[in-house]
């Protein structure tokens, strides 16, 4: 029979100041589910290598033991998260968010960003400040999102960072005295201007379609710039663009570029999943 709360069991490897943090503080009883659920779930890290050492084929081994590295740094990760929480705040954890999260987790544990997210969220499960934050959702959202998905909602979190755009052609027709709009590029984030337009405004759509963030172009702070969207290469293949329009227009044509301004924030749900996930 394994004793669970033994914090060995779960955390073979684990600093010192963290093993001390536990033990000295009497808190081994609350780690008893993490410790059942990291065991059921990656065994003993000694099993681990030894079933490391019984692979032949070069191309395999070489996968399993970067599988058991990204292993090993998450469960840093999960120790350095713990020891952030002031041992007066620590809890019961919320089972229902740790047992997804750390069977979910496992496909994702290759990327920093991501592996990052799943282990402030199990350490958050634990923490009775995190506990009015937290989501069941959160654990889902976390797989669907990209690492550029989790710089621009920190970005967002960001004052200063939340103007957004569209750019249009704007068509004139003088002698019926109509105009109207196409639109070219949609939700360029001004904040990050760096990346591929196409490649942002996916980003944008899936943080919208998570109700990370919301996007509103009815209203926009009136005394912010949008010129930086002047220097970035779609504008200026969309003047050009223009200029050859105008080139070959009808006396009764008109084209221009037409700069739809719009905001960007984070909602409530947004606001707490960074605090539990990203913070």
């Amino acid at each position: 029979m394994i004793d669970f709360s033994n914090i060995e069991t779960y955390w073979p490897m684990t600093s010192s100041a963290f093993g001390l943090f536990i033990t000295q503080g009497g808190l081994k009883p609350i780690f008893t589910s993490l410790n059942h659920m990291w065991y059921s779930k990656y065994g003993y890290l000694t099993e681990r290598k030894a079933k490391l050492k019984e692979i032949e084929n070069e191309y395999i081994y070489e996968i399993e033991k970067r599988k058991l590295e990204n292993q090993e740094k998450f469960k840093n990760e999960i120790d350095c998260e713990f020891s952030k929480i002031p041992q007066t705040s620590l809890k019961e954890p919320v089972e229902y968010i740790l047992y997804p999260a750390i069977n979910e987790s496992e496909q994702y544990l290759s990327n920093e960003t991501l592996r990052n997210m799943f282990a402030r969220t199990i350490a958050s499960t634990f923490n009775q400040d995190k506990e009015k934050d937290l989501h069941s959702a959160f654990v889902q959202i976390i797989k669907q999102m990209t690492p550029l998905d989790a710089q621009n909602l920190l970005l967002i979190n960001q004052e200063g960072n939340n103007l957004i755009a569209n750019l249009q052609i704007g068509v004139h027709y003088s002698k019926e005295n109509l105009s109207g709009t196409v639109n070219k590029a949609n939700n360029i984030y001004l904040s990050k201007l760096d990346y591929s337009p196409d490649i942002i405004a996916s980003s944008i759509d899936n943080l919208t379609r998570l109700g990370l963030i919301k996007v509103d172009y009815l209203h926009y702070p009136l005394d912010s710039n949008y010129e930086s969207i002047k220097q970035t290469t779609i504008y200026k293949s969309l003047e050009s663009e223009i200029n050859t329009l105008n080139l070959f227009k009808t006396s009764n044509t008109k084209y221009d570029i037409k700069i739809e301004k719009g905001k960007v924030s984070l909602t409530d749900f947004g606001k707490k999943f960074i605090s539990v996930c990203l913070e």
